[in-house]
């Protein structure tokens, strides 16, 4: 009953002239309910898995054209989607030795990696694992 109440009260929270009716299609599209039910599940109560939407469709926004041109970024090194595990999970590598860039400029990268590996999960997988190697 918990999630189900939440996930109406946080998709409530797209409709014209609320808190978040004013995004673009393109923001709103992430909003399911999908990732209404990890946000409680995560933060426990519908306040926090509100302003944690919130936060993350406003970043959307604000980042379209790094997550539309998923190929025009500045590439940081070796890191990348090399497969998924037994649990059908994708699996990230990230090679730190071959970084070349600071930290601060890596994140379209990092963002787009990551993109590529959610768009390889298999319906009902909700993680990735990940491979740093030194």
């Amino acid at each position: 009953m918990f999630f189900s109440a939440g996930v109406h009260q946080m998709m409530a929270l797209l409709e014209p002239g609320q808190a978040l009716g004013h995004l673009s299609d393109f923001a709103k599209e992430y909003g399911t309910e999908a990732f209404c039910k990890r946000l409680l599940r995560k933060n426990g109560s519908v306040k926090k898995a509100s302003e944690k939407f919130k936060q993350a469709l406003a970043w959307r926004q604000a980042h379209k054209e790094v997550l539309t041109s998923r190929s025009s970024f500045a590439l940081d090194g070796d890191e990348r989607v090399i497969g998924s595990d037994l649990q059908r999970r994708p699996v990230i590598y990230m090679c730190m030795k071959n970084q070349m860039l600071p930290g601060a400029q890596c994140l379209d990268q990092k963002v787009v990696t990551m993109l590529q590996a959610i768009d390889s999960m298999p319906s009902g997988v909700e993680k990735t694992v990940h491979i740093w190697d030194l």
